[in-house]
């Protein structure tokens, strides 16, 4: 199962990687061109934020689990 999920995992990158290139390549201008990278590095951060939050979320409801189970922690 985790063969198929990284498998389409690498597609889906693929996919993403080559539609990154083509509206690179027909960006008219440089200004074009730094404006889609601060777009880029927007999109990122937000990611990375979410990321973050999800993640600490997460620590938070195991931390409430192992400590219904042990309550010696």
């Amino acid at each position: 199962m985790t063969n198929r999920v990284c498998g389409m995992l690498a597609r889906q990158g693929g996919i993403v990687g080559t539609l990154y290139e083509l509206t690179w390549m027909s960006l008219p201008n440089e200004e074009a061109k730094r404006q889609f990278q601060a777009a880029n590095s927007t999109a990122k951060q937000k990611m990375r934020t979410r990321l973050d939050k999800d993640e600490k979320d997460l620590a938070e409801r195991l931390r409430a689990v192992v400590a219904e189970t042990n309550p010696v922690i």
